[in-house]
């Protein structure tokens, strides 16, 4: 059997990781091996966990390089190596720092669903500590808000850096929730639209790229009324299908939101080309 203190040290190291605090759990297998250094399970699980921390650092690089799909092979390597530290349950609460690596890789690569997945788990496990550390939430938040930003979701990258902000009172941030509000109030501007016989048919949004949303080929303005109207139907009923809300990953308020902008950019093109159902 182990001895009390072994078991000890083990626990509180779990412990420690998953709030994130990989110093206090090298501190916990150092107390071990300073009385008994040849202590094996300790000594193996304490030499796991330098090399994860080494392999944080080799992330942290990759990711400042923009190798992208490098940082998610080493994320992977990573997690395997804290499972072998902590076990697969444990590792899965306390790989959230891997998670926010995954977030940024992925929201460079244009993946922003799998990019925003991420980020809200890390956030999520970061919040359920019982004392989560303000730096460490806000920075989570400030992530999440690049990689909303990357993904023109400029209302949730606003509300993110709000939070931040409120975490962590900088300059810095505050730079960035300006530039973030600049940007919504842009995202969100709308004008008065008329028809064809100068009839108003209501408010749309004026700087919203609507054919980028809808996933319309670029050529689609050199195609007569007919074919237009084709592609916007079909295109339309495809991206509808891809932001279903039971489906997506990254949330279904996220989810909602994108598929009422579709459905305005719908609108919006319906009328401007004429096609049938459309305002006229």
């Amino acid at each position: 059997d182990e001895e009390p203190r072994v078991i000890a040290a083990t626990s509180g190291a779990i412990l420690a990781m998953r709030l994130g605090d990989i110093d206090k759990a090298k501190k916990m297998y150092q107390i071990v091996l300073r009385a008994d250094p040849e202590q094996k399970r300790v000594k193996t699980r304490y030499q796991m966990l330098k090399n994860f921390v080494r392999m944080l650092s080799d992330i942290e690089e990759l990711l400042n390089k923009s190798k992208n799909h490098d940082t998610i092979k080493a994320v992977d390597r990573a997690n395997l190596v804290l499972e072998e530290v902590l076990g697969k349950e444990a590792a899965a609460t306390a790989g959230t720092r891997l998670l926010l690596f995954q977030c940024k890789a992925w929201s460079s690569m244009k993946f922003h669903d799998d990019a925003i997945e991420a980020c809200n788990l890390a956030i999520e496990q970061l919040q359920n500590h019982e004392n989560p550390d303000n730096k460490r939430v806000a920075e989570a938040y400030i992530w999440r808000a690049e990689a909303n930003s990357r993904d023109e979701s400029w209302d949730d990258a606003v509300a993110d850096l709000e939070v931040a902000v409120a975490k962590v009172n900088s300059q810095e941030i505050h730079v960035k929730l300006r530039e973030a509000k600049h940007q919504q109030s842009q995202w969100n501007k709308s004008e008065v639209q008329h028809n064809r016989r100068r009839e108003e048919v209501g408010h749309f949004y004026v700087h919203r790229p609507h054919k980028k949303i809808l996933d319309l080929p670029d050529n689609i303005d050199e195609l007569d009324k007919e074919q237009k109207c084709k592609w916007l139907k079909k295109h339309y009923h495809k991206v509808s299908l891809r932001w279903h809300p039971d489906k997506v990953k990254g949330g279904k308020r996220r989810a909602e939101r994108k598929i009422r902008e579709a459905s305005e950019a719908k609108e919006l093109l319906q009328m401007q080309w004429e096609c049938r159902g459309g305002r006229r």
